[in-house]
């Protein structure tokens, strides 16, 4: 390993904190192009969870971890349609 990758290692979770990382429904939404409503879907059938709640408005707050299974939800889905249509992905 070289030492700058020691170092990085090393530091990156200083620097990069991924739970201060919170996103309402609508930034997520605007972030994956997935639209609110199937968010809502997959937080009902438990694909995906939203934090506690712990603000005054109660609005659904989604961290970074859920953000990247919703862009993996997502890109699956997308391949899965593809497939069905007899297209290929690029």
């Amino acid at each position: 390993m070289r030492p700058i990758d020691n170092a990085l290692e090393k530091l990156l979770p200083e620097v990069l904190n991924l739970e201060s990382f919170r996103f309402r429904i609508s930034e997520i939404s605007t972030m994956t192009g997935v639209s609110t409503r199937q968010l809502r879907y997959w937080e009902q059938k438990g694909c995906i969870a939203p934090m506690d709640r712990t603000d005054p408005q109660k609005a659904r707050m989604y961290d970074f971890r859920t953000y990247v299974g919703v862009r993996i939800m997502k890109g699956l889905s997308v391949a899965q349609r593809s497939r069905k249509d007899g297209r290929r992905l690029k």
